[in-house]
């Protein structure tokens, strides 16, 4: 079978007793399907043999099942229960179970709290949702029932902390049109637990997503839109800031939010406007992605790295001093990503090593049940093709994570023919680094 871990925020290592919580699969050659299961396991963190916990319908290969440890001895992830997607507790010892009401996607253990999000919008709209269920919400651009919510982890009761409808009308930069289809992804707290960031998207009339860095306190209070532009991975730097892949907002993006972009036939002709719009400004709407630190207290901002990172990836911080960023890239046109170390007070890019993607087709001869519930909208961003390999387990990013004391790293990959999950000690090499 393959293994996997999924999302590189998973906080699936147990720092008691570095155990992981993997999942494995018969195939990776397709998307999943309704009612295709992922075996949820216990593995050492060398790679030893893995022991089954339990089973869930709630998984894709970029995210896994959201599986986190919420205590020496208890985990949560995700699955399906009577047509809904929920979250479940689960006790290791006696294998007891706490149901959790809605799906999770981070959790903060100062407040033994869970966060979720509706996985089936999240599906609808090209994210890395589930399939399987109907998105209820689907006929509300920015419902004022669903958003995200706040999930108890001692009795599983779950209230909604910020809805969709206050995030889409949070003021940013720019205005946020209205009649388009919002979500959020991402959620993650900062290393204190003390402050929640997220993003926010929405489809612009073009076919493109527009993203907003959101920063909130984990009560949903004090909502700020910190960044907005061409937004993707980031960790947290501190409590203070945010380390993420960003390109601001170019003079076209700015005008493709306007609600002017909505007026019928207006829609309609910006296929053919926009290359028109790109020769006439020319240089003024290109502007370079990069990493970039950014202030939660002020929005300032800077770029890091400018020449060190070609490209997106995704990026942690060791967790014990935060002085070095783990990172990957995606792969390049032979299928090789690189991992990489960067020091933050003199960087510069430490290769750990260079991994080729396995060199397959997807099967996408189940693409009709695999694409069950996107909105017909979002399918036309992709072709058949696209949408099957970038949502198989072919398409294979590292996904690289620290163990909690900052030693070592594991990272998924299928450069063996197989997927499974690498381990590579790093202690010596940041001790003569640092040194």
């Amino acid at each position: 079978m393959h293994t996997f871990n999924g999302f590189h925020d998973n906080t699936a290592v147990n720092r008691y007793t570095n155990q992981c919580i993997v999942l494995k699969v018969e195939r990776i050659d397709r998307p999943p399907v309704p009612g295709d299961k992922a075996l949820v396991c216990v593995q050492n963190w060398d790679g030893s043999e893995a022991e089954q916990v339990g089973e869930t319908d709630a998984w894709n290969f970029p995210q896994g099942s959201r599986q986190h440890w919420v205590s020496e001895q208890s985990i949560v992830y995700n699955r399906s229960d009577s047509g809904s997607w929920i979250g479940v507790k689960l006790n290791l010892k006696d294998r007891s179970e706490l149901i959790l009401e809605k799906p999770v996607y981070a959790v903060n253990l100062a407040l033994n709290a869970g966060y979720g999000i509706n996985y089936a919008r999240l599906h609808r709209l090209g994210g890395y949702g589930y399939v399987g269920i109907e998105d209820h919400t689907a006929s509300n651009f920015a419902p004022e029932n669903d958003g995200i919510w706040n999930i108890d982890l001692t009795t599983g009761k779950a209230q909604l902390m910020l809805s969709l409808k206050a995030i889409s009308a949070a003021q940013g930069i720019t205005p946020v049109p209205q009649h388009t289809h919002h979500y959020v992804t991402h959620l993650s707290f900062s290393p204190d637990s003390s402050r929640l960031a997220f993003l926010h998207r929405f489809w612009l009339s073009d076919g493109g997503i527009q993203t907003r860095l959101m920063y909130a306190d984990p009560d949903g209070s004090n909502l700020q839109c910190l960044l907005e532009g061409f937004l993707s991975h980031y960790d947290w730097t501190d409590e203070n800031r945010i380390f993420i892949w960003a390109r601001k907002n170019s003079v076209l993006q700015r005008g493709r939010s306007h609600w002017i972009f909505h007026l019928p036939g207006i829609k309609q002709s910006v296929p053919v406007i926009k290359p028109i719009v790109k020769a006439i400004l020319g240089k003024k709407i290109k502007s370079g992605s990069t990493f970039k630190i950014v202030s939660v207290v002020d929005k300032a901002y800077a770029d890091f790295g400018e020449e060190l990172f070609a490209g997106d990836g995704h990026p942690s911080y060791r967790p014990t001093d935060r002085r070095t960023i783990l990172v990957d890239n995606y792969p390049d046109k032979a299928g090789w990503r690189r991992l990489m170390l960067c020091p933050v007070s003199k960087p510069k890019i430490i290769e750990l090593g260079r991994y080729q993607q396995l060199q397959a087709e997807p099967d996408s001869s189940q693409l009709a049940k695999a694409t069950l519930g996107v909105d017909p909208l979002v399918l036309k961003a992709f072709t058949e093709k696209h949408f099957a390999y970038s949502r198989s387990g072919i398409h294979c990013d590292l996904h690289p994570h620290w163990r909690w004391d900052g030693k070592e790293v594991r990272f998924d990959s299928n450069h063996e023919g197989h997927r499974d999950v690498y381990t590579i000690n790093v202690e010596n090499i940041l001790d003569r680094d640092n040194g």
